[in-house]
């Protein structure tokens, strides 16, 4: 394992690289699927479907290759602060380690546009209720978009905030290492 997730006085910044890639496979995709409706040009439905798979693979293609040129901040920092996330488009908050009341990992099961997913050992940190209602969450449907219950869980009286390994250039294990260490550490 690499010694940055186990040195505590070490900042480290987890960008949306992994999530990038995915996204810009899909606008590929999508390209891909435009031009191959347009060029079978059956009927209006079929070009018209073309042209969206154009547009919507333009979009998503456009704002990655933006992004790749023009960073963003990272998702998540663990610093000896505590854990800064931010929530793209929306907010960005801090935890200090000393409102984080458990880290662990725990198999996450939700809906996301109406369908059930499950992600496997995902770290998490435990704040109380009070401080989640005061600086996580966002009381606008639209702005918390789809999935909030699968990074926001309730347990035993605190709220279980998600850190998805699966967006985050790290694995599991190693996530769960560098937060461990930072809250033994810092709080």
């Amino acid at each position: 394992m690499d010694p940055k997730f186990t040195d505590a006085s070490q900042t480290l910044s987890f960008s949306r690289a992994k999530l990038a890639r995915r996204m810009l496979f899909l606008g590929l995709l999508s390209l891909a699927a435009g031009v191959f409706l347009l060029w079978l040009n059956d009927n209006r439905q079929t070009l018209f479907m073309g042209y969206f798979g154009l547009a919507v693979g333009l979009l998503i293609c456009g704002y990655e290759f933006h992004r790749f040129f023009n960073p963003a901040k990272p998702l998540l920092v663990l610093s000896p602060e505590g854990v800064r996330m931010r929530i793209e488009l929306v907010k960005e908050y801090l935890i200090p380690w000393s409102e984080v009341r458990e880290v662990g990992s725990a198999d996450i099961e939700g809906s996301f546009r109406g369908q059930r997913v499950k992600f496997n050992n995902v770290t998490y940190v435990a704040v109380t209720r009070s401080f989640y209602e005061r600086v996580i969450y966002v009381d606008n449907w639209f702005l918390r978009g789809p999935g909030w219950d699968t990074n926001y869980i309730p347990a035993n009286g605190l709220v279980r905030v998600a850190l998805h390994h699966e967006i985050l250039p790290a694995t599991a294990e190693e996530l769960r290492t560098a937060v461990e260490t930072r809250w033994k550490k810092f709080r």
